[in-house]
């Protein structure tokens, strides 16, 4: 009889413990109302150090209890820094009493932040905040404004058509999901991963990791180059720091000058500098046609700069020539067709000049075996092989196509290539040259000197021959029949080729 009286009496004690814990919870709550209207532009002035002001606020109670606000604004020392047409923040009634401060779901509306070139410090709200947690919050089409820093200078605009954020807390990592429409190159991302916890004393030092997706980012701004990008990848790291790989392709890439759009493809490894948005490209391979190159280099510039500068070094080897010319210059066929090994620093500054006016290039490069696309520039190096050869009685009659091979160094600037250290090495003939070819406008002017295995006279062949017979002696060396100053000039489709009766 006894089991029951003591049952009662549990029951009762544990009765009374139910109604003080929520007797204490209606204290505390009733004390500490969270979605008053003081308390909620409290919770949201001490996340965003800003001062916040609502043009409406409603409570809610039930079936949820949280608040609606509408027209809020953010704002230091009297500047907007963001608007916000709706807040709709709502919890459940268990998850309130059990005083853990979380809120289940917070959706933003009309969300449109802007960036001052000069942000305002932060304002003090005094006593610390309270760790509330959000699970879900949801800002879909969210706009982000930035204005430049210098006067005059183009803003950015970004928008969100979807933006969602889980697990917002402090001091904890927090999962996100978004979709930006990027200004600049005009392009779709789709990107997930991970944030935080954020390190307040070096923000650089941030966790983040991911992966991502570009659609159709539009390279054609108004500058020398044209395709539609489209790109994946991940990302891991801090955000100081962020190491990304993946793989991109523009399956319509050109070089505007040139009218010649190509399928290029590459795949990646960088380091990108998340606070700056510098890139270290440690690896890259691009291919596209028959071509294969290997770079790495640097995309950076600094604050109040008009773009980046992308400078680049490029190996390649064997590699079609005519592959490589097909990018840059607009006529057909290639002024070269043959294999090439080269290595090349490639700098792009940013401006508004055309592409080969704005980039600069230094390199070295090997040609075997090279013919000449144009019909002119072929039966010229033909002619010049024949009568430069011993043994051809009149080596012009019936010239055959002969291969060249080709080697130097290279400086272009300004849309000039400038050769030196150069050697032009055809069957009878050897030339070291220097000189420019214009890649505009095709003009070409080199100088130097032309070894021929053939005598003077012979390689002159004809009534000239007669003439030139008593110079012979003159010009003859050891290891060639003659050696004479040479210059090529004209253009590239008309070339011209004159030699000098100086000794060298």
């Amino acid at each position: 009889m006894q089991r029951p009286v003591h049952f009662r009496r549990a029951l009762a004690i544990g009765g009374i413990m139910v109604a003080a814990v929520l007797a204490a919870d209606g204290i505390i709550i009733a004390t500490h109302w969270p979605f008053s209207r003081p308390a909620a532009a409290l919770a949201l002035e001490r996340a965003a150090a800003s001062r916040v002001t609502f043009g409406h606020f409603d409570p809610a109670f039930f079936p949820r209890v949280g608040y609606v606000a509408e027209n809020v604004t953010f704002e230091r020392n009297g500047l907007p820094l963001a608007t916000i047409r709706v807040i709709r923040c709502m919890t459940s009634w268990p998850m309130l009493l059990s005083l853990t401060h979380r809120v289940e779901h917070m959706q933003l509306e009309g969300v449109h932040v802007q960036i001052p070139a000069h942000v305002p410090s932060p304002i003090q709200t005094g006593s610390p905040a309270i760790e509330t947690t959000v699970t879900e919050l949801v800002a879909d089409g969210t706009i982000l404004e930035v204005t430049p820093r210098e006067d005059g200078g183009p803003g950015l605009r970004f928008e969100l058509p979807r933006l969602r954020v889980t697990n917002l807390a402090k001091d904890k990592a927090l999962r996100f999901e978004t979709v930006l429409h990027n200004p600049k190159p005009n392009a779709t991302i789709v990107a997930n991963g991970a944030f935080g916890p954020l390190k307040k004393s070096d923000p650089k030092q941030t966790p983040l990791s991911g992966s991502f997706r570009i659609a159709r980012a539009n390279l054609d701004e108004g500058g020398s180059i044209a395709g539609l990008l489209a790109a994946t990848g991940e990302f891991r790291g801090v955000l100081g720091r962020v190491d990304v790989h993946g793989k991109a392709e523009v399956p319509n890439f050109e070089v505007k000058s040139s009218h010649h759009p190509i399928d290029l493809k590459t795949n990646y490894r960088a380091v990108v500098d998340g606070a700056h948005g510098n890139i270290s490209i440690q690896a890259l391979t691009a291919s596209w046609m028959q071509i294969t190159l290997t770079a790495h280099g640097d995309i950076s510039g600094q604050p109040g700069q008009n773009g980046k500068t992308i400078a680049l070094y490029f190996e390649a080897s064997h590699a079609p020539v005519e592959d490589l010319f097909h990018i840059f210059v607009s006529g057909d066929p290639s002024p070269l067709e043959g294999p090439i090994t080269f290595h090349a620093r490639v700098v792009l500054p940013p401006g508004k000049q055309k592409f080969l006016r704005r980039v600069r290039l230094d390199g070295a490069f090997h040609i075997d075996h090279a013919s000449f696309g144009h019909p002119n520039s072929q039966e010229r190096v033909d002619e010049l092989s024949a009568r430069t050869r011993r043994g051809h009685n009149d080596p012009v009659k019936d010239p055959q196509k002969v291969t060249a091979d080709l080697s130097g160094d290279v400086k272009l600037r300004g849309g000039t290539a400038e050769f030196s250290n150069s050697t032009f090495d055809v069957p009878g003939a050897k030339a070291h040259l220097s000189g420019t070819y214009d890649l505009i406008s095709e003009a070409v002017d080199l100088n130097g000197k032309l070894a021929m295995q053939a005598s003077l006279s012979r390689a002159a062949g004809g009534m000239k021959s007669i003439f030139l017979l008593p110079l012979d002696p003159f010009f003859k060396t050891r290891d060639a029949g003659a050696v004479v100053a040479v210059h090529i000039g004209g253009t590239y489709a008309h070339p011209v080729f004159k030699a000098s009766l100086r000794k060298h």
